[in-house]
Formats: C-alpha cells, structure tokens, sequence
C-alpha cells in the first residue's frame, strides 16, 4: 500500500521550496507576487508554466516585478498574468506546495508557511487549478511586458506590505550573495538634462547613500543588476558603486536614443588615486600592469576583487557579512 506524505514548514520556507522545485519535470506554479530575485528563488525551466497577477495595478505597487517576469519568458516558461490571483501554489512531477509565500526577498524576510505532499490527487488539483487560472489568464508578451516594466519604473509605491511590497532595510552596499564586480573605464556622458532625469527616474532614496548614474552605449553593454563597479579614468578611481537598474533608455527631440542605469553609492566614501590602489595591489602580491585598464570594462578575478574592495572596505571578505563593514 502507498503511504502519502505530508509535512508542514513554517517560517522561511523558500530554501524548502527551491529543493523540491529545482530538477523536478514539469511545474505548473502559481505565484501571486514576484520580486527582483524571484527568478533566483525559483529555478523554473523551458516548458514549465507559471501565473502570477501582474494587473498594472499589482505592477505599479511593486508587488509584482515585470523584470522578473522577463527573465522566466528569456528561460522559456509560459507566464500567464490572473488580476485575481492571490494563491501561491506549485505542482511538480512528485509534490504539491500550497502556502503563503510570494516569490520575494520580503517573502524571505516575513513568517510564512506552506504545506507540502506527495499525494498524487493533490498533485493533479493543483495542475488543474493553474491551468484554469491559464484559461483565464492572457501571456504576457512583448508589447504588454514592455508597457509593465515602464508602469513599475515610473512609479513610487507611498506604502509598504510586509512579504508583500518593500524593499528590507539595507545592511550595506553589497548584495547578499554577492554578484558580479567589474572594473570600467569611465567614458565621458553626452547625456542632456531631459535624458539624465529620463534615465534617474525612480531612483530610490536611502538614508546613508546617494544615487548616481552611469551612461553606457547600449543593452549589450549593461552591468548586471546588483554588480559592483569601480569606474576609473587611469588616474583616479572611483568608489565602488551598486548597479540599481537595468538598462534605461533616453529620449529627447530628435537624438538617438541613448542608454544608461542606475547606481547607488554609499555616501562620504571618496575617490583614490592611482598611487593608492598600487600599493594595496602590492600589499595581495598583485601588479597593477596586471589590469587591462585601457579595455573598457571586464569582471574582476576573486583575488583582484579582494583587494580593491579593501581599498574602501578594509574587512570585506566575500563570504561573510562582514562583506558589508
């Protein structure tokens, strides 16, 4: 006789969740709200369908993220936007997840609670509860995508709901995990004052820090979201800088359309000269004619990474919180 399983997690379930999820055959999830590391905290695949309420409204309150719903189409997963949604359940090929948790870092930082089983009738409910949310629902595609991620852009949510809405309290400049960290040359802006603010509009304000923006030559050449960058211009080094945006683009009267992102950097940390970040080059047995500082930009080596963020952070250490002292 088949004995089924049925367990209860309380509390931050998403590591749960991301077991059971990740190497499973076809998901058929639906998830009400996604944040900016939604794709990150589900590994869905090619062929997996996903609903979540992605109503302008539910975009232009920042419960749901249209940059993350891009991703998941960029990986192949059918995502389908239900104005009514509310539920946060997924089926895999062995186990349905029925619970509270939107696909968010809020989520991360809330109480939630979900229920797991491998009973094969729950499995199936569960398939054909999403696929009726799915004959309700319209995909999101390209024109409607492009629409949401300039609703959720352009728009300043007053309030904040906890595992909802709201970004957590930053405990510094660097992610956690940490991404990519990358050196780049700092090329000259020919930005006007129209497409400086197209470009600077939404930008957060945090106590403590202040919001930059950097002018790049297009798409292909934008840093990921949440990388660190130190421009330069051979002479003077920048300090590190957080990648708050993705690509923006800028247009005025009869210009090309220009492009750039957004940063966020700590408040009072200042330039170095070339001189300075020699000798701490030196002090991790690292030259600098060992960078390539007329190439543009490239990510940095771990060791090389190490030592110039020491230059401003004298206990980063990469895989600690002290990343952040």
């Amino acid at each position: 006789m088949w004995n089924m399983s049925l367990t209860f997690h309380g509390g931050q379930v998403w590591s749960e969740i991301k077991d059971l999820v990740a190497g499973a055959g076809e998901i058929h999830a639906a998830i009400a709200f996604l944040g900016q590391d939604a794709p990150d905290r589900l590994p869905l695949k090619s062929g997996d369908v996903l609903v979540v309420n992605a109503d302008k409204r539910a975009v232009a309150s920042h419960a749901t993220n249209p940059f993350s719903i891009e991703k998941f189409i960029q990986r192949g997963v059918a995502v389908y936007s239900s104005p009514m949604l509310h539920a946060k359940v997924i089926a895999t090929d062995k186990h349905a997840i029925i619970g509270s948790a939107n696909a968010s870092q809020h989520s991360e930082d809330s109480s939630e609670a979900i229920v797991v089983t491998d009973n094969k009738t729950v499995i199936k409910q569960v398939q054909d509860f999403v696929l009726e949310e799915i004959n309700e629902s319209l995909e999101i595609l390209g024109e409607e995508l492009t629409e949401l991620k300039k609703i959720f852009e352009e728009s300043h949510p007053k309030y904040t709901v906890p595992g909802v809405t709201g970004a957590p309290s930053r405990k510094g400049l660097f992610p956690d995990p940490l991404k990519g960290f990358y050196l780049s040359f700092a090329e000259e802006s020919d930005l006007t004052d129209e497409e400086r603010d197209q470009i600077m509009l939404g930008a957060r304000r945090e106590t403590g820090y202040t919001s930059d923006m950097c002018q790049i030559g297009g798409p292909d050449d934008s840093f990921p979201l949440g990388s660190i960058v130190i421009f330069h211009d051979g002479a003077t080094f920048q300090a590190p800088v957080l990648v708050d945006s993705h690509v923006r683009e800028a247009k005025s009267g009869r210009r090309k359309t220009r492009y750039g992102q957004r940063l966020l950097r700590k408040s009072g940390e200042r330039s170095r000269v070339a001189s300075t970040i020699a000798r701490h080059l030196r002090e991790s047995n690292i030259l600098m004619a060992e960078l390539d500082l007329e190439s543009g930009s490239f990510e940095l080596a771990d060791e090389v990474r190490d030592a110039l963020m020491r230059v401003w952070f004298k206990d980063f250490n990469p895989n600690s919180s002290s990343a952040n002292s």
